[in-house]
């Protein structure tokens, strides 16, 4: 029966590459031909308040994922859903492993603006992949931030200095309960100069997880 639904669902609502707009398999998000144009960065590795942080981009910021990471702005939800996949299955791929999965929060106004945090959307599609592991929303954007993409790279680490803090739905003891020795991945969509996240992490670690990854669905050179 379940079989039979999606089927039905695939004929009503088609999957098309987010490339060229050519059907694809159901819940597909790039046909061969685009998955072939992707580029995947090497994994690389920063230290941030002693933690070795793997960061793992799913591709390089070019076509087409870029379009995807694009399409926030015009509040395209099914973009982040399709980017969610790309870096699910890439996670897969890549055998990684995590108990918690957190999406780099956005400030509650801007949220409210564009109706939707990408990072969340992309969280729960990687949950979706990896049952094991729970989307927990431990942290706020305390803040509004001017738009990353405008600053350069200084203006871009004092923009998010001290921009996340602990939910106040959160305890300091619940905090720590929850991601002491955890494995812990934080999702984002795309990586530039790293001080968004470099900001994030800063305020994980202190809750001592064993830990911290970064997973994203593109990163800038």
């Amino acid at each position: 029966m379940i079989r039979m639904l999606r089927a039905l669902v695939s004929l009503i609502y088609p999957s098309f590459c987010c490339g060229c707009r050519t059907l694809v398999m159901p819940d597909g998000v790039l046909c061969d031909a685009c998955t072939a144009r992707v580029e995947i960065p090497q994994i690389i590795y920063k230290t941030i308040d002693q933690y070795v942080v793997p960061i793992y981009a799913a591709s390089a910021y070019t076509q087409p994922i870029q379009a995807l990471v694009g399409a926030k702005e015009r509040k395209h939800v099914h973009a982040a859903r399709q980017l969610g996949r790309v870096v699910a299955e890439y996670a897969k791929q890549h055998e990684l492993v995590f108990d918690y999965i957190i999406p780099v929060p956005l400030y509650w106004m801007r949220r409210c603006i564009r109706g939707y945090n990408q990072a969340v959307v992309m969280a729960e599609l990687v949950q979706a992949y990896h049952t094991h592991a729970q989307v927990i929303h431990l942290f706020r954007r305390v803040r509004a931030t001017h738009a990353q993409k405008t600053l350069d790279a200084e203006a871009r680490h004092e923009n998010v200095k001290n921009a996340f803090a602990r939910s106040w739905r959160w305890s300091e003891h619940a905090c720590g309960v929850a991601l002491q020795g955890k494995k812990v991945v934080l999702i984002d969509d795309v990586y530039t100069t790293g001080a968004t996240i470099e900001a994030l992490v800063h305020v994980v670690a202190q809750y001592k997880p064993a830990s911290i990854t970064v997973l994203v669905g593109c990163r800038v050179s």
